[in-house]
């Protein structure tokens, strides 16, 4: 390859010594002329909204669908909106008996239906008293109330 620094000290322009490729430049993957895309890929531009709606319907009766196999309330607190419901790791999602199983996301759920709604260490539990599990170590719904003997063993001392 000749040395541009030579061409310049010539005289030459720089543009005159520069190496040009007959290639054509690459376009990222996502954008591709249409033309170039195959029929399938074509139809897949062309309804890339309907397919990620389909998706996304799909992935949301699947969770739905593990709600209602794990019971479809809180086993803390007794909600049952399904759109506060979600599946604890019962020991945590890093423990080795968890291995091979996503932690989270619509894959955590198709993962448990492919293995049957497995139900050792997991159990169904409403946002918060899942991560007041996970960030203090117990819920406030669990929380030891003394009983009305108790209070009134405490105030006469």
């Amino acid at each position: 390859m000749p040395s541009y620094s030579g061409a310049r000290k010539r005289g030459r322009s720089q543009r005159s010594a520069r190496v040009v490729s007959t290639l054509p430049p690459q376009l990222p993957n996502d954008r591709k002329s249409f033309d170039l895309l195959s029929p399938r890929g074509q139809w897949h531009r062309l309804n890339r909204a309907r397919g990620r709606a389909a998706s996304r319907a799909q992935n949301q009766r699947v969770r739905r669908e593990a709600i209602e196999a794990y019971g479809g309330k809180c086993k803390c607190c007794g909600e049952t909106e399904w759109q506060f419901l979600t599946i604890d790791h019962e020991k945590g999602a890093n423990h080795p008996m968890y291995a091979g199983i996503p932690r989270t996301g619509h894959e955590f759920y198709w993962a448990l239906r492919n293995e049957g709604y497995p139900r050792k260490g997991f159990r169904l539990l409403c946002w918060n008293c899942n991560n007041a599990i996970g960030h203090y170590g117990s819920c406030p719904h669990k929380a030891k109330v003394p009983d009305d003997a108790a209070v009134v063993a405490l105030l006469k001392r």
